[in-house]
């Protein structure tokens, strides 16, 4: 197998999740709880498709390097898939709770979803590039996207001190920001490996 047909695989795959990923943040943003199941489901259908190209790679006794780091790609690409789902269940669970989110709760989250469409954005781009500096660039990135989201987190825990934050919707958030940090770190380990 070639590193030609693994990187137009994982190509194929993040390019799908682009646009779920935006309709996820829109689907939070309208707070539509159908817009939401049926990206979830998209996404899932997306990281399933690529399944048995990995499958043969599996059942193989001897594995090439490139097949090995396919394997190995798989692992952390399924690390991130494994955090947007989460990302999405937690953002249902809101919707359908009908708990309610401060207005800058509601910014902070789909601000953080903006920056993870956009480093996925960069990360699909540096499968077919290599370049460094878009390496370096997605680097610091997702490393923005956690120092982000810990100090939204910081923000929200004075919110919830004040009162202006319940705690059944702090709950939420904060699993919606761990979700995203989980993301981040993993896209990052996806370049590392490359």
């Amino acid at each position: 197998m070639e590193e030609k047909e693994v990187i137009r695989v994982f190509y194929d795959m993040f390019e799908k999740a682009l646009p779920i990923l935006r309709n996820i943040k829109e689907g939070f943003r309208k707070e539509s709880s159908t817009v939401l199941k049926e990206q979830a489901r998209a996404f899932g259908d997306t990281i399933k498709s690529s399944l048995p190209f990995f499958e043969e790679i599996v059942k193989k006794k001897e594995k090439n390097e490139v097949e090995k780091k396919a394997i190995d790609l798989l692992i952390t690409a399924q690390l991130i898939a494994s955090g947007i789902e989460n990302l999405t269940k937690k953002m249902i669970s809101k919707v359908e709770g009908d708990v309610i989110f401060s207005e800058r709760a509601k910014g902070e989250i789909e601000e953080l979803v903006g920056e993870v469409e956009e480093a996925l954005r960069d990360l699909k781009d540096f499968l077919i590039t290599r370049n460094p500096d878009l390496k370096r660039i997605l680097s610091e990135k997702t490393q923005k996207i956690i120092e982000m989201a810990h100090e939204f987190d910081t923000t929200h825990q004075r919110r919830l001190i004040t009162g202006i934050c319940m705690p059944k919707a702090s709950y939420l958030f904060l699993e919606m920001t761990d979700s995203i940090r989980k993301v981040s770190r993993e896209m990052r380990n996806f370049v590392e490996k490359m």
